[in-house]
Parts: C-alpha cells; sequence; structure tokens
C-alpha cells in the first residue's frame, strides 16, 4: 500500500504545471494594476507624548500622553479619548510632611431650564489613593506617579448609561437653556503641622484643575467623495437615501390652476459624518410648468386670476439647506424642554440641463435640479451623543418657500432628516478631527449658544427685482423670529436606493417645536415665517459690532450663571433648596433677555406708536348693569401687597399704615370684601400678595381677622438679587445674605408668583373664573359688578382700568396701539427724545391705574403652554456704601399683548385713590372723604367735582414728621389748592379755603395757631402763634 502511495505522489507531482516565482506586494497598485475593491483605514491617531503641567504653590502635576495639538492650544487642559485614563506625575514641596495624596476625576452634569427647573448629575466619581504613609511606613517621596481611568458608562435608576462627552451651552430666550458637562481633577494633600503654635495638628488642601473629555467615534463606513449624485447614480445607488416632500397648494381661489410640486432630497445613505465633513446633497423639483414658474416667481399669482392687476413688485423663492441642533432635556424633574440651533448653512448651486433635457412632445410635467453641500461652522466640536436626561441630536434640514409666500397659492414647505455627527471620519486624513475643532473653539473664545432659537428665525418674503430663485449665502446672520413647527424625532430612515417619483414618500422625520411646551407635529410653515432674502445682507455689514456685544454678553450671561449656582449651593435644606433654585433660574431668565436686548439696541419705534382705537377703550358709562350676584362667586381679589413705603420713611409693611378713622389700608380692603359677601350672600376670597420684606408682617396682622366673613389666602413673591452695574454680578454671596441685597421683582411677577405657589390651580380648583388685581395703596380699588358682568360678556381675558391723566399723573403708564396691538407703555421704555412726548397730556390722554380684571383660566393656558414675556424695566439703585446697582422689574399691565380681546376700560378718578405720599394722605385723611363699609366716599357738602391740590414739602415727607407737623388734620371741605414749603406746623382745627401758600424761608420757622381760618392766603417769612 506505501509503495502504491509513493508512486501516486510522483506521477501526481510529474503532472503539475510549472509556475512563475510568487509576485512581491505592494500596499499601492503598480502599472497595469488596477483595484477591484479598496477599504481605508481607520485613521489613525500618532502617538500622544506630549505633556502639560499645571503648577500651585505647594503642588505642580504634569499632565502626559497629551497629543501636541493640545499642548500647543491657548488654553493649556489636559484632553482625554475613549477608554483613556488621567496618568501623570505630582510634585510637592516638604514631602517629608506629606501623610496622604488622594487623587479624584469628577464629572457633572448640569442641566437647567425654565420649563423643567434644574437638575444636576454626577457621571464620573473615581479617587485612587497615590499616597497613605500611614501604609507605607515611610517618607512620601518628592516625586509621586498616578493614574485614574474615566470609565465609559455610568447608572441612574438602575439603568446604564454611556458616559457624555465635554458639553456647555447657554440658550438665551423662551424657555432659557443651560447644558453643562465638564469634568475635572481633584487633588488632595493632606499634611502634618510642623509649627509649633498650630492647634491643628493635620492641614488639607484641595488642588483643582479642568480637564476635557471627549470620547472618538467615526462611521461605519466613509461617503462617497468627489462626485455628485448624477454621476454616481448609476454605478452606486445605494450610497444615497432619497425622501419625497410634497410642496402643498392651501385653499386658494387658483388652486385648481396649480398643482403640487414634488421635491426629491437626496444625501449620503450613510448618515454619520465626521465633523470636517462636507456633506453633499442633491435636489429635484418636480411639477408642472406653471406651479414652477409660481414658485420661482416668473408668473404673479395675479396672472392667474383673470381680471386682477399684477403686482409692481416681484418676489423670489428660496430654498435653504442647513443643519441644526436640538438640545433635549428629557424627563428632568418629570417635564420635558428644548431649544434648537444652526450649526452650519449650506451651499446651493443650480444643474445646468443637458441638451436635450426638455420634451417637447411631454411638458405637462418638468424638473429642476440643485447640488451643494453644507458642512459644520468651526466652532462646533461636539458631537452628538444621549445620555439619557439630555439628548443633543443633529439633523440636515431643507426649508422650500415659494416667491411671494402669502399671496401664493403653493404653500412653504420643510423637512428634517436626521443624521448623526462623531468626532473622526472613516478615511486617513479625517482622524482627530475634533482635536482641531476644540483648538479652533478655544481660539474663538467662550462658547455661547445665546442665539440658539435665534439661528430659526425667520421672516417674511421681501420683495426683489429679480425673477431668478435665490439661494441663501453661507454667511448668512441669524434671523429673528422663531420658528413654530418642528416636533420630536424619534425613528432612524433605512438606507436605500433612490425612490421613483411615483412612490410616496417615507414617514417624515420630526424636530421638537422651539416654541411650545409640547411637541407639535406638522411639516407646513406659516406663510410669514420664512426667511427674507434681502434680510441677511444688511445684518452682515455690521457684524464685527454685533460679534463684540454678543460675546461680552455670553460671558457675562456663563459669569452670573456660575454665581446663581453659587448662591444655590448656599443652602442646605433639600425643599428650600428647591423652591430657591426654581426662583433663581426664572432671574436667569429675566437677566439673560436683558442681556440680549441690551446686545441688539432695539429701542422703540416711536412712529409707529398710535393712541389706542375706540374698540381698544370702552367708557365706563357704555358697561352694562350686573344681570346677576351670584357671578361674585366666580371673582378672586388680589392686593399687591408687597411693598414697604419707604419713600414715606416707613419701614414695615405700607398696608399697615393707619390711613382714616385709625384704621389701616388693610383694614379697609378687609371690611370691602367683608360687606360685599355678607350682603350678596356669596364667597369672594381675598388673596394678599407679599414680599420678603413684608411677609412676616403681613401674617402678624392678618390674624385679627380670624372672626371675620371672609377667606384670607397669602403668597411670597419672589425675592431677585440686585446686580452691580459694572460687573453686572449678584450683590449677595450667599442665599441668606442682607436683605439690602435683594429686591421684590415688580409686581410683574403676580403671574410666575401665582403659577409656582400653587395659588392659581388652588382658585381655579375652587371655580373661581376670574381675579381683580390693584394695589393695596389704593383706596379707589373696590370690587365693581358691572366691570366682571362686561368681562363677561364680552369674552375679555384681560382688561386694565385706565383714567384720565391729569399734570400730577405724566409719569405713569399708558395704553397705545402698537403695530395694530393694544400694549403698555411706561416712561423707562421711552426713548429719551420723546420723554416730553410721553408725558403731553394732549397725545397720551390716560394712564393705567393698575387696576386689572384677569380670566384665570386663560392665565393658566398661557403660563403653561405659552410664553408670557413682559417688557423689562430696568431700575437704578445706589447702595448704602455708594455702590451702584440695577433691579431688573416688570410690570403686571405688560401683559395685556398675550390676553385674548383684552382692552381698557375709562373708569371715574374716585377708581384711583392711591397714597404715594404724605400729601396723598393728607387729602385722605381730611373731611374730603368718609367711609361707608370701608370704602370712601366723597363728602356731599363739597362743592366742587374735583378734590383739592395738595403739595407738601420735605419737611413733611417722612410720615414721622407728617404726624408731629399736624396736630389735628385741617378742614379742608372748601380748599382748591394749598403749598406748604419750609418749617411749618399746623395747630388744631385749621380751617383752610380757597388758595392757600404757606413758605416758610430757610432758617425760619411758621406756626399755624389752633383755630386759625386762612382762605385765599399768602403766609411767608417767620411768624409765631400771636401773630397769626
Amino acid at each position: 500500500m506505501n509503495l502504491m502511495r509513493q508512486t501516486f505522489s510522483c506521477m501526481s507531482a510529474a503532472l503539475l504545471p510549472a509556475y512563475s516565482p510568487v509576485p512581491s506586494y505592494a500596499s499601492l497598485p503598480r502599472e497595469g494594476d488596477s483595484t477591484v475593491e479598496y477599504t481605508p483605514r481607520a485613521g489613525r491617531q500618532e502617538p500622544a507624548t506630549g505633556t502639560i503641567t499645571k503648577r500651585w504653590r505647594s503642588l505642580v502635576v504634569i499632565f502626559k500622553n497629551q497629543s501636541q495639538d493640545t499642548v500647543n492650544a491657548r488654553e493649556e487642559i489636559p484632553t482625554y479619548g475613549r477608554n483613556s485614563a488621567v496618568v501623570g506625575e505630582l510634585s510637592v514641596d516638604n514631602a517629608e510632611s506629606v501623610r496622604l495624596i488622594t487623587v479624584r476625576v469628577e464629572g457633572i452634569l448640569h442641566l437647567s431650564s425654565t420649563d423643567t427647573g434644574s437638575y444636576n448629575q454626577t457621571v464620573v466619581n473615581e479617587q485612587r489613593t497615590v499616597w497613605d504613609t500611614a501604609k507605607t511606613a515611610r517618607l512620601c517621596p518628592s516625586l509621586v506617579g498616578f493614574a485614574v481611568a474615566i470609565p465609559m458608562s455610568y447608572k441612574e435608576d438602575d439603568k446604564s448609561y454611556r458616559t457624555p462627552p465635554s458639553y456647555e451651552a447657554i440658550c438665551l430666550g423662551s424657555p432659557l437653556i443651560v447644558v453643562k458637562c465638564s469634568y475635572r481633577v481633584i487633588f488632595k494633600v493632606t499634611r502634618a503641622n510642623t509649627r509649633r503654635l498650630s492647634l491643628r495638628k493635620i492641614s488639607t488642601k484641595t488642588h483643582t484643575t479642568p480637564i476635557i473629555f471627549r470620547p472618538r467615534n467615526r462611521p461605519a463606513r466613509p461617503i462617497i467623495e468627489n462626485t455628485t449624485f448624477l454621476a454616481s447614480l448609476k454605478i452606486a445607488p445605494a450610497e444615497w437615501i432619497q425622501t419625497v416632500v410634497t410642496i402643498p397648494t392651501r385653499q386658494h381661489e387658483i388652486a385648481h390652476a396649480v398643482q403640487p410640486i414634488t421635491c426629491h432630497f437626496l444625501i449620503p445613505s450613510v448618515q454619520t459624518f465626521c465633523l470636517n465633513d462636507t456633506i453633499p446633497f442633491h435636489i429635484q423639483l418636480c411639477g408642472s410648468p406653471t406651479s414652477l414658474a409660481l414658485f420661482y416667481g416668473t408668473i404673479t399669482p395675479e396672472s392667474l386670476q383673470p381680471g386682477k392687476k399684477p403686482r409692481r413688485r416681484h418676489y423670489s423663492a428660496i430654498v435653504r439647506v442647513f443643519l441644526a441642533r436640538q438640545i433635549y432635556l428629557s424627563n428632568v424633574n418629570g417635564r420635558e424642554s428644548w431649544r434648537t440651533m444652526t450649526i452650519g448653512e449650506g451651499k446651493i448651486r443650480p444643474v445646468v440641463p443637458p441638451a436635450d433635457h426638455f420634451d417637447a412632445d411631454d411638458a405637462s410635467e418638468i424638473a429642476v435640479n440643485w447640488e451643494g453641500q453644507v458642512s459644520c461652522k468651526n466652532d462646533v466640536d461636539c458631537a452628538s451623543f444621549n445620555c439619557g436626561h439630555l439628548v443633543v441630536k443633529d439633523f440636515i434640514v431643507l426649508a422650500l418657500t415659494p416667491a411671494n409666500n402669502r399671496a401664493s397659492a403653493l404653500l412653504p414647505a420643510q423637512h428634517a432628516q436626521p443624521l448623526r455627527f462623531v468626532t473622526d471620519g472613516n478615511r486617513d486624513d479625517c482622524a482627530c478631527g475634533w482635536i482641531e475643532r476644540s483648538i479652533l473653539a478655544n481660539r474663538a473664545g467662550p462658547r455661547d449658544d445665546r442665539a440658539a432659537d435665534a439661528s430659526w428665525n425667520f421672516m417674511p418674503v421681501q420683495a426683489s427685482r429679480t425673477h431668478k430663485l435665490s439661494v441663501l449665502p453661507t454667511n448668512s446672520c441669524i434671523p429673528e423670529e422663531p420658528i413654530e413647527d418642528l416636533s420630536p424625532h424619534f425613528k432612524r430612515h433605512r438606507t436605500r436606493a433612490p425612490l421613483p417619483r411615483t412612490l410616496s414618500a417615507p414617514s417624515s422625520p420630526t424636530l421638537i417645536s422651539t416654541t411650545t411646551t409640547q411637541p407639535f407635529h406638522t411639516h407646513e410653515m406659516a406663510a410669514n415665517l420664512m426667511p427674507r432674502a434681502d434680510s441677511f445682507n444688511a445684518r452682515v455689514r455690521g457684524t464685527s459690532h454685533i460679534d463684540f456685544r454678543t460675546a461680552t454678553t455670553g460671558v457675562a450671561a456663563k459669569t452670573m450663571r456660575n454665581e446663581i449656582s453659587h448662591l444655590v449651593a448656599t443652602v442646605g435644606d433639600a425643599a428650600t433648596k428647591k423652591a430657591f433654585d426654581t426662583e433663581m433660574q426664572a432671574f436667569f431668565y429675566l437677566f439673560t433677555r436683558y442681556l440680549s436686548e441690551r446686545a441688539k439696541s432695539q429701542d422703540l419705534d416711536w412712529d409707529r406708536i398710535k393712541s389706542p382705537a375706540d374698540d381698544q377703550i370702552v367708557p365706563y358709562a357704555n358697561l352694562p348693569k350686573p344681570s346677576d350676584v351670584k357671578n361674585l362667586n366666580k371673582l378672586a381679589v388680589l392686593k399687591v401687597n408687597g411693598g414697604l413705603g419707604t419713600s414715606m420713611g416707613m419701614t414695615g409693611a405700607k398696608s399697615a399704615l393707619e390711613v382714616k378713622d385709625d384704621m389701616t389700608f388693610l383694614d379697609l380692603t378687609v371690611r370691602q370684601i367683608e360687606h360685599l359677601n355678607t350682603t350678596n350672600r356669596v364667597d369672594v376670597p381675598l388673596i394678599l400678595m407679599t414680599s420678603f420684606n413684608t411677609h412676616e408682617d403681613t401674617l402678624r396682622i392678618i390674624k385679627k381677622y380670624a372672626n371675620q366673613q371672609l377667606r384670607i389666602t397669602t403668597f411670597n413673591q419672589s425675592r431677585y438679587p440686585r446686580i452691580y452695574k459694572e460687573s453686572l454680578v449678584p450683590c449677595p454671596t450667599r442665599a441668606d445674605d442682607d436683605k439690602k441685597h435683594w429686591y421684590p421683582p415688580g409686581h410683574g411677577d403676580l403671574y410666575n408668583a401665582l403659577l409656582h405657589s400653587g395659588v392659581l390651580d388652588q382658585l381655579l380648583a375652587e371655580g373661581k373664573e376670574y381675579l381683580f388685581v390693584s394695589n393695596s395703596d389704593n383706596l379707589g380699588a373696590v370690587v365693581d359688578e358691572s366691570i366682571l358682568q362686561h368681562m363677561m360678556d364680552t369674552g375679555a381675558e384681560f382688561i386694565m382700568e385706565v383714567t384720565d391723566k391729569t399734570k400730577a399723573d405724566i409719569k405713569g403708564g399708558t395704553l397705545i396701539d402698537y403695530e395694530g396691538s393694544i400694549r403698555l407703555l411706561e416712561i423707562a421704555q421711552v426713548p429719551s427724545e420723546h420723554v416730553e412726548d410721553f408725558k403731553s397730556i394732549r397725545k397720551f390722554k390716560i394712564f393705567n391705574t393698575n387696576n386689572l380684571w384677569i380670566n384665570l383660566k386663560a392665565l393658566k393656558r398661557i403660563m403653561e403652554q405659552e410664553t408670557m414675556e413682559l417688557e423689562i424695566i430696568i431700575n437704578p439703585k445706589v447702595t448704602d456704601d455708594g455702590q451702584s446697582v440695577i433691579q431688573l422689574e416688570t410690570a403686571a399691565g405688560a401683559a395685556i399683548k398675550h390676553f385674548k380681546n383684552a382692552h381698557g376700560i375709562n373708569v371715574p378718578r374716585k377708581r384711583f385713590l392711591p397714597v404715594k405720599s404724605c400729601s396723598d394722605l393728607l387729602l385722605i385723611k381730611s373731611d374730603i372723604y368718609s367711609l361707608e363699609h370701608g370704602q370712601l366716599v366723597i363728602n356731599a357738602a363739597r362743592m366742587f367735582d374735583t378734590t383739592p391740590v395738595i403739595k407738601l414739602g420735605d419737611h413733611f415727607k417722612k410720615i414721622q414728621n407728617f404726624q408731629k407737623r399736624f396736630k389735628k388734620i385741617p378742614k379742608i371741605l372748601e380748599l382748591d389748592h394749598l403749598t406748604v414749603s419750609g418749617d411749618v406746623s399746623f395747630g388744631r382745627n385749621v380751617t383752610l379755603r380757597g388758595t392757600v401758600i404757606i413758605v416758610a424761608n430757610e432758617g425760619q420757622r411758621i406756626d399755624i395757631p389752633d383755630g386759625c381760618v386762612l382762605e385765599n392766603r399768602l403766609v411767608s417769612g417767620n411768624l409765631n402763634l400771636v401773630e397769626l
């Protein structure tokens, strides 16, 4: 058998043909060779051999394994990637005294929004002991090595999430969103104290330095390069993914002549790109010649309507492709919030069709094509990621706007295609692209996404004198108005070959709305929200100036955010801390609005201000009579009770001041409502909005009303920190700092305080539908059933009581018509050159009494589903130590613009009787008024329709001086005018009639004796009791 095998093997070997030698292998094709298939290698980073050194007084730390690009950056921050470890060496002074050295790597994820509140999560907390004398029993060396690995995941609620990269974004506007994921290394060195007189045996010093964590990733395969869609369609159809978008027609009188346009939008099917990648895309519009001509603007809508005159101005269509990034906060304190920003603008160019492209026999449908590229801006240095509560996702967005979209039968259309950005590319030359981007971002200054929503802002299409298609330039500025129709996307498209035009579009991806609280699923934008072709170049001209303001705004916002975080950290109790944090988030939102408005430098356009129309101001005489007294059961009364009366020298709650017959403001209010309830057998509760200055006083005072026939509810308005004018940082350094560092932010805080305190929900649960709001010192603000009936009959959601302006009211806010909507104009909003116009009684005949009637259901809707942004009033102050500070305040009446069918009612002057000074107090205390069930009534013996004008000098300014100078309030029933200046005192039973002027010169004194009668008298000089 063995012999047979050997014979067969010899015969087989003899039959084999001769082979040439094995060719040598070469990685690159040689002459005559061809490449059948080639997969490029993933980019390989050069070994990181650089070092970064951080120095402190007694400690020097060397971080190893750093990229040379990171070392050469302006700000040397140690940077680490996936599966990295913080490795280095540390050198300590006086090593013989060192007992313990620990190194801890800490990562904190901070999320906050005006919608959700704040949330902090520790994502990395790794600690290593690098030296312990107690365990080694020897002295610490002067040089110690350390290594702490950065974990790639963390757990929360028994779920595992990937460790997020370093990221920071501030999105100003509404809702305000602050996102920060930061990492740091903490070195703790414990030493034995060698000083003989020291009481401490050991001391520990902590040294902290930030690091950057950027885990690297790359796409599964590269994108097709150096070719266009038309050139690669036949050879590589699977490299492209196609989406079909329809430009629909609206219900229009010319719609029957216009057919919808089909748009094919194609991008690389990989849908995962490096931050450095240039993403190609292709756009094709298919439709009838009429539809495309209407889209382009070569024909006008009027040309399709017989008998209509064509417009003189011509409009052009707009096609825009851009990259959008959405920051989505998921389930933060049980709520959601999101903002969207533009991170790249596309370059679009038309594709010239071949000569035989058009078929003369079939003109029912034609097609036009564009192609282009889009890439991220240089300051985008973080890839897409998802870490549970925070999702940073990206889209490529196609926006199509027909020419003259307001009149066109074609509607605008928008499509958002989801994609993902990664740090590295699939090619050799795209590796480590995120490092260069990080360096560029650092050199460009601090990251500021204050214009997050603004990058989605669109404006109406403006007329153009060309019929060509307008394509937005790549250096387009941020537009002005936020887009509305975006909703959340949670699906991915499958890779597929290009679709025929006859097939329907795949399920449309969606984004989250940037302006609504809940997702809004739609893919059509309102015509007046699309970009205006000529609105961008105008903005580019002022770019350098705007960029400077923008940079300073971003720095100020970040500084304030850090200061607020420190304030919140000083609160120990968990419940108190949560409430204080919510309050500070609202303040931060107001502060960022202030920064944004200051950066824009946009003043009120005085030429657009008009007097209110007749239907916007209803005369009180036209109000209906109340039909059913039981309607009062739907009403609640709120008094703004946060003032101290500092202008009158008071230190406690102003509502505790005795004003009439030994009764305080609060006493009179309680008597009024108690009489209303008992007389009509209804239940009208009294609500007091206090401030941190008056809350304790109010709680103590209302105890005496325990047996009255009414319910009293109190709640506290917000407490905001004063801001240093120059540095724009808050005055307090702790939450429990002195009251002088804080302020109540005006009565405009009413709406937020009602919502967050739970009082709004409580009133609605009790069946209350209307709220009457007024200042506690306005003694004329009583419940008026006629106004309540008018509000119910007209369905008005907001009513403001106004009254005729006099020379004494020139600084009061007034209602105006601004671009067709009713608004409140305060003197603080008026440009300096128009202040005198504002004070004019001829132009502005009415002013706001701050008596407001509000529909509670409408208020609930606006606060939870819409946005309430009240005009900011900047109130400058000077502290006791001479520091200039500012207070950001709002007015409650400014909310009128947010309510439906809101208007004013011109009420009689008797409904506005405030006590702002001691001159007002003298009038109220006098015999001009009497009381009926807590309500002021003019004495019937008064012969004049108006009340006298009283002007008391500075000697009467403080309430203490006022009480000393009037032994008893004079009788002024027949008085027309009183002026008192200088050191003047009044005796008992003094009577003043007509016009009385009393002037005591400086250094002189005038004493009015008991029982004196002054009628049309001018008194001056230095007089005593005997001379009069």
